[in-house]
């Protein structure tokens, strides 16, 4: 009797080991079969992640139908029912990509109109482009009427300085696509923040006396 006890518990062992197969799963693109880094692979009650070339190594899996879901960012998730014996320890699953739509932004700045009864310049982006060699934006505005640009290290980088006839930073307003940039406490403006801001700017406009 002990001998037929210890030849079943072997048996089983064995048929045990047989029904669990290993499977390396290989996320790929639908439409360029190229691997998919990081895409999330949920089955066997476990979650796994590709590596750089789409590969995850899953481990064993028992017999049977499996379902497992893939997802990847910028790609729709799938689902795909299989059955590990059938596919020779390999699987690799396409994922096809996602139409992303984004809402229309629209940029509004303060602007003067033409019937506002005070001064004003108004800077193209081609002045900008003509006038910007690396330096901060008010020397960029340096050469329009009323404007004094100064330079801590004296090359118009750094910490820079503006005046619009006689009046200093901390009585100027500046606004960026219509949002006021003038520090909250000291009320100056510190372009050293904002580095090649001219490359980025399509338009300047300059408002001059009072009402602006």
């Amino acid at each position: 009797m002990k001998l037929l006890g210890t030849t079943i518990a072997v048996t089983l062992t064995i048929n045990a080991a047989i029904a669990q197969t290993p499977l390396n799963i290989t996320v790929v693109d639908a439409t360029t079969n190229k691997p998919i880094a990081g895409a999330t692979i949920k089955g066997n009650k476990s979650i796994y992640i590709t590596d750089n070339m789409g590969n995850a190594l899953t481990g064993k899996w028992t017999n049977g139908s499996h379902t497992i879901t893939v997802s990847a960012i910028g790609y729709q998730s799938t689902s795909t029912v299989f059955v590990p014996s059938s596919t020779n320890g390999k699987l690799t699953i396409g994922l096809k990509p996602s139409e992303l739509y984004l809402e229309p932004l629209e940029v509004r700045a303060t602007r003067a109109s033409d019937k506002s009864p005070f001064t004003k310049t108004n800077i193209s982006k081609a002045e900008i482009a003509a006038n910007n060699f690396g330096q901060d934006l008010p020397f960029i505005l340096n050469q329009t009427p009323g404007v004094v640009a100064n330079s801590d290290a004296g090359n118009g980088m750094g910490y820079t300085g503006i005046r619009i006839r006689g009046t200093d930073a901390t009585r100027i307003n500046v606004t960026i696509n219509g949002i006021p940039y003038n520090e909250a406490e000291s009320q100056g403006t510190f372009f050293v923040n904002l580095p090649d801001l001219a490359s980025s700017t399509n338009s300047i406009q300059i408002q001059r006396g009072v009402g602006t």
